[in-house]
């Protein structure tokens, strides 16, 4: 079954503290141990992982042993995750700065795809503006991802500029990336993931799997999220879509979770 996982579910989900002084230095970062998490991965049956950004660009220097990790445990590197704020004009070519080095890292690894978050939100709240500079720099992503024969895709996310289907309404329209559709985040802020789902499956090449109910994440098959009709959409329509379970922030028994996740899954891809 060539699902992914995220390896963010070890640990916490942290920014490099170096880029507090330092805004070109801002990498995703999760605090547990990638080796462990690679190896359950493996063990469970997942062929691929997606990692955050700063955890891969730590191996830039040790690149046999990241691709011996993944090889000795039969797992591809699907997607390297990153997020910039996009629409302070001053730091922007320090964002790319690290964006760029995440592409380099993802292109040396041979991952397929680019998830990007981001879109800031300012003490005063969004401005209009706001939605046509992050369309903008999530065009220049998808270009700069192109040249590296990568695909990018953006990823709303709670407490961001994008987190409600009525705000991804907003900045779809003004940008060419595709969508990573996170059927948790969406049900978290108050939408529908069949729904956002069925309005832009012409743009999903990438899916964040992950489920929300009673207030708060949930493992698969356990919230309100149809991933039936989901992946029916999804089937029918043709697209080559890869998939990734999240189970950042839902319990502590991370294995339990990878190996329920992949249980629940192999009911639909055999």
């Amino acid at each position: 079954m060539k699902i992914g996982f995220m390896t963010n579910a070890w640990g916490y989900t942290v920014g490099h503290p170096n880029g507090v002084p330092s805004i070109k230095d801002l990498f995703y970062l999760s605090t547990g141990s990638i080796e462990e998490a690679v190896k359950i991965i493996g063990k469970t049956g997942f062929g691929r992982i997606e990692i955050f950004d700063g955890n891969l660009y730590s191996y830039i220097n040790r690149r046999d042993e990241f691709t011996d990790l993944l090889r000795e445990n039969q797992v591809e590197l699907a997607a390297v995750y990153t997020a910039a704020n996009f629409i302070f004009d001053e730091i922007l070519e320090e964002e790319f700065y690290k964006i760029d080095k995440a592409i380099t890292a993802a292109k040396v690894f041979g991952a397929k795809h680019l998830i990007v978050g981001g879109g800031a939100v300012r003490r005063d709240g969004i401005r209009e503006s706001d939605f046509t500079k992050l369309a903008s720099g999530l065009d220049r992503v998808v270009d700069l991802c192109e040249e590296n024969g990568l695909m990018a895709s953006f990823h709303h996310h709670l407490d961001s500029m994008v987190e409600t289907e009525e705000q991804l309404d907003q900045l779809m329209p003004q940008t060419k990336i595709n969508l990573c559709v996170d059927t948790g985040h969406i049900h978290g802020a108050g939408g529908d993931a069949l729904a956002v789902v069925k309005r832009y499956v012409d743009r999903i090449r990438y899916m964040h799997l992950k489920d929300f109910g009673v207030g708060k994440f949930q493992p698969l098959g356990k919230g309100d999220v149809n991933f039936e009709e989901i992946f029916n959409i999804i089937q029918n329509h043709g697209n080559n879509v890869e998939f990734t379970v999240e189970a950042n922030d839902i319990g502590d028994d991370v294995e339990y979770l990878a190996e329920h996740s992949y249980r629940y899954l192999e009911k639909y891809f055999k």
